[in-house]
């Protein structure tokens, strides 16, 4: 019985050593890219990443320039989030989300004349068993964030006994965004603005803004370039300037298409700070009878977390 029990001691003893000895080999980052870029250059280095992997791409100086893009035209580019750098630091340090198994362009820039930069790739292990995790548990992460902006719409009635209506105006929005860590797919949830003009009447508008993107670049900004899509529900409220017979309970609905470009100044493409453009066409309904339309261009800011 005690040669047994030791037995089994010993085997139990020699399984743990065999994984100990292991886990190092399994939880050891792994150097997929390893490359130096001259000042004055800028020729392209290739690497193949896999998706659903998280790599760290490290460079020997700061307050250089880093890019990543597919080989393909159209293809999806990875989301970069700079963990360390800028002017004063010795390296800098990149994490990099790619979202398909293909080969990709890298380059390091903006450095000084005569220096060398050197860039390593590694695939963490650590990182990447945490958004697999992620991904088994329900999908990718979603970014919550606030988007603020300052539009110009044009002019349009809102009752067919406003003659002449001058209702353009400059006005300002806000809205709930939600945003995946991968895929095409943004929106503003819901957002508010108030539409004032000149005349006796302004409209509430309450509304929502999916938004898919066409073309997304890489580099330090992630710019992306996509089409929108407008639909609300307003209510008129009259300012009470005389003479103006208005419809007191009108309750116009919009739907407007367009386009809109944005940034990440960040360099994270869905999280922290975003800037942008946005041009759209809206029609109008629920206006006694008729459908107006209006041109709107607008500039915003937000924020995602």
């Amino acid at each position: 019985m005690i040669r047994s029990i030791a037995l089994v001691a010993v085997a139990a003893l020699g399984i743990a050593l065999s994984a100990h000895a292991q886990q190092p080999a399994d939880s050891a980052d792994v150097l997929v890219f390893s490359g130096s870029f001259t000042a004055g250059t800028r020729e392209f280095a290739r690497v193949f990443l896999q998706k659903g992997q998280v790599y760290r791409a490290e460079i020997n100086m700061g307050a250089v320039f880093f890019r990543i893009r597919s080989r393909h035209p159209g293809g999806d580019t990875p989301t970069i989030a700079q963990i360390r750098g800028g002017a004063g630091s010795g390296e800098s340090v990149y994490e990099i989300y790619p979202f398909n198994d293909e080969e990709y362009e890298v380059l390091v820039g903006d450095y000084p004349e005569g220096e060398t930069a050197t860039l390593n790739i590694y695939r963490d292990v650590h990182a990447s068993r945490r958004r697999q995790g992620i991904a088994s548990a329900g999908g990718s992460h979603w970014y919550i964030g606030l988007e603020l902006a300052y539009d110009h719409h044009g002019s349009y009635p809102i009752s067919i006994y406003e003659n002449n209506p001058d209702r353009s105006a400059s006005d300002l929005e806000g809205c709930l965004t939600l945003r995946p860590s991968g895929g095409r797919f943004s929106a503003c949830i819901i957002g508010i603005t108030r539409h004032s003009g000149k005349r006796a009447v302004d409209v509430l508008w309450v509304y929502t803004e999916p938004r898919v993107a066409i073309i997304r670049g890489g580099g330090v900004t992630r710019p992306e370039v996509g089409v929108l899509l407008r639909g609300g529900f307003g209510s008129s409220q009259s300012t009470g300037n005389p003479p103006f017979i208005v419809d007191a309970g009108a309750k116009p609905a919009m739907i407007g298409f367009g386009g809109y470009i944005k940034i990440w100044p960040s360099g994270t493409t869905g999280r922290g700070l975003n800037a942008g453009l946005s041009a759209q066409h809206v029609f109008l309904s629920g206006v006694q009878g008729i459908t107006p339309t209006f041109d709107q261009v607008g500039v915003n800011v937000g924020f995602a977390f």
